[in-house]
């Protein structure tokens, strides 16, 4: 969402008047072009995976035990996304895949390398 309202301060995407536009993949990537779309993805899931399985997972792992921290971080992870219940739910499921890379690998490279091909298959699907 940071990254998001950044590419809007700064001009590189249109806000527009649609309410549904954070809802949708199109203002997520503002690029015509395969590469930059990619590129564009990519720089979205590294920021989210160091946001949520990097800082936020480790902050309640050291207050809770790990399974607890993996439900409160994908749970807030669903709700950062502003998706119908029904895409929640999903996502949701999704953050708790990524936490089991995180803690299996010691590492945000596979959450990451994860996440980056789900957005691609995402907007893939939408297109």
């Amino acid at each position: 969402f940071v990254l998001r309202v950044a590419l809007l301060w700064l001009g590189i995407v249109s806000g527009g008047h649609d309410p549904n536009r954070y809802s949708s993949l199109d203002f997520l990537v503002p690029f015509r072009s395969w590469y930059g779309g990619a590129l564009h993805l990519l720089l979205l899931a590294a920021t989210e995976e160091l946001l949520f399985r990097g800082v936020l997972h480790e902050a309640l792992r050291r207050v809770v035990p790990t399974f607890p921290a993996a439900v409160l971080g994908s749970l807030l992870f669903a709700a950062s996304h502003l998706r119908p219940l029904r895409y929640s739910i999903w996502l949701f499921a999704f953050g708790l895949v990524l936490v089991v890379l995180r803690e299996r690998t010691r590492s945000l490279a596979g959450s990451t390398a994860c996440h980056w091909i789900w957005n691609c298959l995402a907007l893939a699907a939408r297109r």
